[in-house]
Parts: structure tokens; sequence; C-alpha cells
């Protein structure tokens, strides 16, 4: 998700805990629901990255949440 603030604070704050060899974890709903794609199946951009994911043409609008988790689940497999 290249517009998602949250997300790109998320990385740095964790880039920066991880090199100081502090835990990642737990986090709390609120993170979660703003930057896991997995509870943003219904946003734009992470339909759009699914559909590229599996190939399919077009934005990913038409994709059902089934298909949303499917391809990122794939993805974060072949990752």
């Amino acid at each position: 998700e290249p517009n998602n603030i949250a997300l790109a604070a998320r990385i740095e704050r964790e880039t920066k805990k991880r090199k100081l060899g502090k835990p990642t974890v737990p986090s709390d709903i609120a993170l979660e629901q703003s930057t896991n794609p997995f509870l943003r199946w219904d946003v734009a951009d992470v339909k759009r990255a699914a559909a590229r994911a599996i190939s399919i043409q077009g934005d990913g609008a038409d994709l059902t949440p089934a298909q949303v988790s499917g391809a990122l689940r794939e993805w974060k497999n072949n990752f």
C-alpha cells in the first residue's frame, strides 16, 4: 500500500526495534487494522496488489474477500 502512512510509519518503527534487538509484538487491534493487509481486504490498494499477485487484469475491484485473502496468503507464502 504505497499510500498507507500508518504502514510506512510501522515499518520504520519496527525496523528500528529489530535493529535494537527489541520485540515487535504484541501490537494492538487498531494498529493491525490500519496496517495488516489481511484485515484490509476491502481497500483498493490491497485489492489491486492482490490482483497483480495472482495475475488478474484490472484493479481487483471485483475480487471477493476470499480471493483477496487467498492471493495475499499465496503472495506471503512465496515472499
